[in-house]
């Protein structure tokens, strides 16, 4: 049996550890108060639009009338604060952001039914200049 020769050609790329999503979001993050409202004049009111939009009927009781569902609730608001140059930031128009980290409207589903407020919803928000 005649010896044979294999070749393992193994071809390098420079991975970079840099994310100008993640920079930005750090940027923006970084001193930003929850708390106030996100206004650069305290005159300015904070307009907020929301929408809602239904994702799937989970079960139905004709006895009760009754249904459940989830539901997307959908906000929208201009944050004055967080603000950014797109073509200082690799040309990053859109980041997400976790709902702890920046202001949110205090708006609270009821559950009628249930009798309760929906609390402690997570929420990813996007942030668009």
């Amino acid at each position: 049996m005649e010896p044979r020769t294999f070749y393992l050609l193994v071809l390098a790329t420079s991975v970079q550890g840099f994310s100008w999503e993640a920079n930005l979001t750090k940027y923006l993050t970084t001193d930003y108060d929850v708390e106030p409202r996100p206004v650069l004049d305290h005159r300015h009111a904070v307009n907020v639009t929301f929408d809602v939009a239904l994702a799937k009927i989970v079960s139905v009781d004709p006895l009760t009338q009754t249904f459940d569902t989830n539901l997307w609730i959908r906000m929208y608001w201009t944050d004055e604060v967080l603000r950014w140059n797109s073509s200082e930031w690799g040309d990053t128009t859109v980041v997400r952001i976790s709902s702890e980290r920046i202001w949110r409207p205090d708006i609270l589903p009821y559950n009628r039914w249930a009798g309760r407020f929906l609390r402690n919803v997570k929420a990813s928000i996007y942030v668009m200049t």
